[in-house]
């Protein structure tokens, strides 16, 4: 399913996206139990990497100054999956520690689907509104402010 390029592009440039940010105005559709199987992936991934033990032997190797618990969590991360081409199976391609291109990817997505007839479609489970989306992005940096004394909260 395609969408008018043009019209595509306007709806992004007033959402913010700057002017260059290459999207290709194109569905790609995953499968809700692809979906289910990376979340169940991640989740796992979550409980062994933040135990303790996990941490201790990632690290025994390393400079001392890199053995201490730093105790941040970053809700920045980015999870860079490939799926197959028939879209039945995913390959986990790397973590990153700055995923600040979700914030574009959600606006980009809902921007596609509001011009689409994708909203509509009941095989889809729908995006969260912007307003939500923003909501929740600063629920999560007020949290991360709220445990790291050394930003400031101007309420």
């Amino acid at each position: 399913m395609t969408i008018d390029r043009e019209r595509f592009n306007a709806a992004l440039r007033a959402a913010r996206i700057p002017e260059g940010f290459s999207v290709v105005p194109a569905a790609q559709l995953i499968p809700r139990t692809v979906i289910h199987e990376i979340e169940r992936f991640i989740e796992v991934f979550e409980r062994v990497t933040t135990r303790p033990s996990w941490q201790r032997a990632l690290t025994a190797d390393a400079p001392p100054w890199a053995r201490g618990s730093h105790g941040e969590a970053c809700f920045f991360s980015a999870w860079d999956f490939h799926l197959s081409e028939d879209g039945s199976g995913w390959q986990l391609i790397e973590v990153n520690d700055n995923g600040s291109g979700f914030l574009f990817a959600s606006i980009i997505n809902a921007t596609y689907a509001e011009l689409s007839s994708l909203a509509s479609d009941p095989r889809i489970d729908a995006s969260p509104d912007r307003t939500r989306f923003d909501e929740r992005l600063l629920e999560m940096v007020e949290e991360e402010a709220r445990r790291f004394p050394t930003f400031v909260i101007d309420e």
